[in-house]
């Protein structure tokens, strides 16, 4: 196999003259970081972590340049090739792992650990990120097998190890590999935590093994190790999917006995937001439903979901509150909020509607184009969605979900047509048509809305992310983006069913009122 030659890079990071040897009165011990008192060549210029990151990408090249089923003798080969002139430690393959993306064939990761293992440079650290790298590129497998090799080397598996190997299993939905190192776990008597049984009932779930995962919940009560809201809301959709409404209704109405054995959270009348303020909070936002255990205020737009919860903390902290839900920082609408400090009953409860998708949300919004059929049409989206990485430089653009046909998560929209706007071209406005949909997300992914209907053709209108090229015409119009939580309904801590509505902002109104005007 033929390999790049490292020439191109050294170019670029010429390296300095070897360092002469230290006088022995001067003499220190070696670090612990890479190149350390070493007599090898340095890349001139740069930090520590700066020359782990420079070596990594010279051995990717090589690697790169592997076919798919290369042996262990040829990786090793590709190593060598530059061991000569660089040092390489466990800190070094531990970055090399990290580097490799999701592109990286998952037998080649095998074979880099084999190699690494012969030359005894793997060790517990090394091991886990090359089982990261495993679940990057949805291989459980690979994992399983590092994970094997592992252990053969007689190397003890700590926690977090088994964690990272059963997440590598749960993201494949191979719910038996998962249970297998759970009971592993148990024989080697290393303690189980909170993440290794949230991982485990998270695979349950993926495979809808629903009797698994009661089990799962049923030890950790018995071990005392606290069941989440998201957890047990995991487990109650599990039941729901698999036609178990009894167990799932069970689940919940359990955990709300529970919460009924401590003092309900309470909190003062919100008659005099004024008072609030004065106690703490900058800004407090409109309260549209004040219910036992729960609370639901308005969101404006361009504000963060957290922040504001921050604020209805700072301003009830002597009941605390919890995040269970969200809205994207550019849209408006009902906000959700539990109360009770997180992990409390309360906030359990409340969560645990969310997960098990029992909480119902709508929204209001505008597309971009003429959605098929009539008035009052109906229709289901189910693309998959994945979050990748787009400009880490930008915070704004640091990551964008997208349609994953392959891997990612599950995730479900659905929408019915409320009316059509068609446009024509006068005094500046262009034409087009748009529809105004009623939508409701069945799944809580981040953006789904937005990526969904974006992934059909029909964008939300002034939306920068997912439809940049008509954002400029789009404002013209309209001032941001045409997103709007109206409704969303649950039950509260007393067991009884409710909603917080919101009206459509004031802006989005006058948004609407334009099209109407220029409506043909």
């Amino acid at each position: 196999t033929a390999f790049p030659s490292a020439a191109p890079a050294r170019s670029l990071l010429q390296p300095e003259r070897a360092r002469a040897p230290a006088r022995a009165n001067c003499a220190r011990p070696r670090t612990a970081g890479l190149y350390a008192r070493s007599s090898r060549p340095r890349f001139s210029g740069c930090s520590a972590r700066g020359e782990r990151r420079a070596m990594s990408e010279l051995f990717r090249g090589a690697l790169e340049a592997l076919r798919e089923d290369a042996t262990p003798d040829d990786v090793g080969a590709a190593l060598d090739q530059h061991l000569r002139s660089y040092d390489f430690d466990r800190e070094a393959a531990r970055c090399l792992f990290r580097e490799l993306g999701s592109s990286t064939p998952a037998p080649l990761l095998v074979s880099l650990w084999a190699c690494l293992q012969q030359r005894g440079l793997a060790g517990l650290g090394v091991a886990k990120a090359a089982i990261a790298a495993s679940r990057r590129c949805s291989d459980w497998g690979a994992a399983l097998e590092i994970f094997d090799g592992m252990l053969a080397s007689r190397v003890a598996a700590d926690c977090s190890m088994f964690s990272a190997t059963m997440t590598a299993c749960e993201k494949g939905s191979a719910w038996a590999n998962a249970l297998g190192l759970l009971d592993k776990m148990v024989s080697a008597r290393v303690e189980l935590n909170l993440i290794t049984y949230n991982v485990a009932v998270s695979a349950c779930v993926k495979g809808a093994k629903w009797v698994q995962a009661l089990r799962l919940l049923g030890e950790m009560t018995a071990s005392r190790v606290d069941v989440n809201g998201g957890l047990l809301g995991s487990t109650i959709n599990t039941c729901r999917t698999a036609s178990s409404w009894g167990q799932a209704c069970l689940l919940l109405e359990r955990e709300r006995w529970r919460l009924l054995d401590g003092a309900a959270p309470s909190m003062p009348a919100l008659d005099s937001p004024r008072t609030l303020w004065r106690r703490g909070a900058n800004l407090f936002p409109l309260v549209l439903l004040q219910r036992p255990g729960i609370l639901a205020v308005l969101k404006p737009a361009n504000t963060i979901s957290e922040r504001l919860i921050e604020q209805v903390g700072t301003a009830l902290s002597k009941v605390g509150v919890t995040c269970v839900s969200r809205l994207d920082e550019k849209a408006s609408g009902v906000l959700m909020i539990a109360l009770g400090s997180p992990g409390s009953p309360a906030s359990n409860y409340v969560m645990a509607q969310f997960a098990g998708r029992l909480a119902m949300k709508t929204y209001q919004c505008l597309c971009s184009g003429e959605m098929p059929g009539a008035l009052g049409n109906k229709a289901v989206l189910s693309a998959r969605l994945s979050v990748e990485q787009v400009n880490a430089a930008v915070p704004s653009q640091r990551s964008q979900v997208r349609v994953s046909h392959a891997g990612g998560q599950e995730a479900c929209t659905s929408l019915v047509v409320k009316a059509f706007y068609h446009l024509r071209e006068d005094d500046g406005t262009p034409g087009g048509s748009f529809t105004y949909l009623e939508v409701r997300p069945i799944t809580g992914r981040t953006h789904q809305i937005r990526v969904h209907l974006a992934s059909i053709g029909k964008p939300v209108v002034c939306d920068y992310n997912y439809n940049r090229d008509e954002h400029d015409s789009d404002s013209v119009w309209c001032p941001r983006l045409f997103l709007h939580c109206s409704r969303v309904a649950l039950h509260d801590a007393d067991g009884k069913f409710c909603s917080a509505k919101a009206p459509l902002s004031v802006d989005l109104i006058i948004a609407l009122t334009r099209l109407e005007t220029y409506h043909r």
